[in-house]
């Protein structure tokens, strides 16, 4: 009895020393799936509970099912594997929480069930070594799943098709009373799944029916049955006559026109549209018929037809102005911009003299704006499109509502082209061209005299600066060319008509000596008005002295 007693006490004594140790072992396994296709790779994560500083084992595994690839540090411990004897481990940081800190990666090879497990585990924290409960891991390998998405049979139940699984679209014409049909398939492997069969509804004309076979891989084949359902209903859509109580239509009422205009008074505020269908299976709509006060509203006649094809006429109806209406004084801009530079002084509605300073290297400016009275009001700018040295004038003219008008005014001063710093003050002539006639001496731009001979010659002068202006002044057989440069300065050069071998000398000489006072004079004024004109004066004198 005693020694039954001991025995007794040995046993229970040693479960209550075992106790803590199981009561307090840490739980390790895998995740990840759980059921694969032969030949399929896939990945198991190793992971450990919280408080763990290390982990480790021996990865046990059946080759006969599995054939491990790949082992990978998930960057919660610094952890290797030796391939040779399958033993893992590393350490690194206290954990805070399960977490996963390896991947094991392995191909299927047999189909059936196996597991993935670890042996001699082993974890451990700063306190020292933690009791391990391992969890196997239960792999199902299936075999590699069908790819076949084939129907054996496909069939209709009016009307016959030519059925071939590797054809996937079929055409098949029914009469105007099939309104439905029923669809019937099988797949060649059971494994697959298929959709759309049974009874579909028709419409009237094409139908598409789609007949889907989804193999067990995943894969998908389409069978396309286009069925043309016979249409008998009428497409006639048009309107056999179309008027108005207020007005009359433009153009005239045609079954063939869809775009009218009316213009109605006032007093009309609703149009009362009179519109009936040429097929008395068609039905007619009229919309939009509510009418605004100086405003165009389109007023539509849609016609359906029974087969469902739609015709619609539009009818833009003005309404008139409100003869009680005050009308709105506003002629005002509500914003003034430029492209570049900047407005001078900064825009107010009440100003209207603006002015922009610009380069000579900006040829063009852009001027927006907006109107205050953005219904009633019209504008209109003028100006030129490229700009010359100097001032350019632009103008915008606002009309009010009640027709007053507002003129705004933007002077654009384009600057001079500068070379080196100063103004370009060439006067010199490139080239004078003669049609019709000859220069009697070569040209050279430093001589300002020259004759010329050829009756009805025609002259042009062209500058050596692109910028500078000429101009000519051609009175009987004298030819004055005044070139103004940018800076203002000016030259003349003079040509004088002499008959060809034949030349007077008194003009000759008079007319040289006249034309170099008309340089001197030039050069001091600007102005041909008072110094050329007096010039030609003197030549015609002395010509009818002579």
């Amino acid at each position: 009895m005693k020694r039954r007693f001991n025995l007794i006490f040995i046993i229970v004594s040693s479960f209550l020393l075992l106790s803590p140790m199981i009561v307090n072992a840490a739980t390790v396994g895998f995740t990840g799936g759980d059921k694969v296709y032969i030949d399929e790779t896939f990945t198991l994560d190793f992971y450990v509970p919280e408080g763990v500083q290390s982990a480790g084992g021996y990865l046990s595994f059946d080759s006969r099912y599995v054939e491990y690839v790949s082992f990978q540090n998930l960057g919660v411990f610094n952890g290797k594997i030796n391939e040779n004897n399958m033993k893992f481990g590393g350490i690194g940081e206290m954990t805070d929480k399960q977490v996963n800190v390896y991947r094991f990666t392995f191909k299927a090879k047999t189909v059936g069930i196996t597991t993935i497990s670890v042996r001699n585990a082993d974890l451990s924290s700063d306190s020292g070594n933690i009791p391990v409960a391992v969890i196997p891991k239960r792999i199902t390998i299936k075999p590699t799943p069908s790819s076949n998405n084939n129907l054996s049979s496909l069939s209709v139940s009016v009307g016959a098709i030519n059925f071939n699984k590797d054809v996937t679209s079929y055409n098949l014409n029914v009469d105007s009373d099939v309104s439905e049909v029923v669809i019937n398939a099988s797949v060649e492997d059971k494994t697959a799944v298929l959709t759309g069969t049974g009874t579909k509804s028709l419409s009237y004309g094409n139908n598409v029916l789609n007949v889907v076979v989804r193999a067990e891989n995943g894969s998908e084949k389409t069978y396309t049955i286009n069925i043309n359902r016979k249409d008998i209903r009428s497409d006639n859509n048009a309107l056999s006559s179309l008027s108005v109580n207020d007005g009359e239509l433009s153009p005239a009422f045609n079954k063939g026109t869809i775009e009218y205009y009316l213009s109605v008074p006032y007093e009309v505020n609703v149009l009362s549209v009179n519109a009936t269908a040429e097929d008395d299976k068609a039905k007619v709509n009229i919309s939009n018929t509510n009418l605004l006060a100086e405003k165009t509203t389109d007023v539509k006649i849609s016609v359906t037809a029974e087969n469902g094809s739609v015709r619609t006429y539009t009818i833009h109806t003005t309404r008139g102005k409100d003869p009680n209406k005050v009308l709105s004084t506003d002629n005002y801009l509500e914003s003034l911009t430029v492209s570049d530079g900047i407005l001078s002084p900064s825009f107010q509605q009440d100003r209207v003299n603006y002015i922009v300073y610009l380069p000579f290297e900006i040829n063009e400016i852009t001027i927006n704006y907006t109107l205050s009275e953005k219904e009633y009001a019209t504008s209109k700018k003028e100006g030129p499109d490229k700009l010359s040295v100097g001032n350019n004038l632009y103008k915008i003219s606002v009309t009010a509502e009640d027709e007053s008008v507002r003129e705004y005014n933007i002077t654009v001063v384009r600057g001079v082209n500068l070379l080196e710093g100063e103004l370009n003050s060439n006067v010199y002539l490139k080239e004078i061209k003669i049609n019709n006639g000859k220069l009697n001496q070569f040209f050279n731009k430093t001589l300002h005299y020259y004759t010329y001979s050829g009756v009805g010659a025609e002259i042009t002068a062209i500058p050596e600066d692109e910028n500078a202006s000429v101009k000519i002044i051609k009175t009987d057989g004298l030819v004055t060319i005044i070139v103004e440069s940018p800076s203002g300065e000016v030259g003349v050069y003079t040509l004088n008509y002499v008959k060809h071998g034949t030349m007077r000398v008194v003009i000759t000489v008079v007319s040289f000596i006249l034309a170099i006072i008309a340089s001197y004079f030039v050069g001091h004024f600007i102005s041909t008005k008072h110094i050329i004109n007096p010039i030609v004066k003197k030549i015609k004198h002395k010509r009818t002295k002579e």
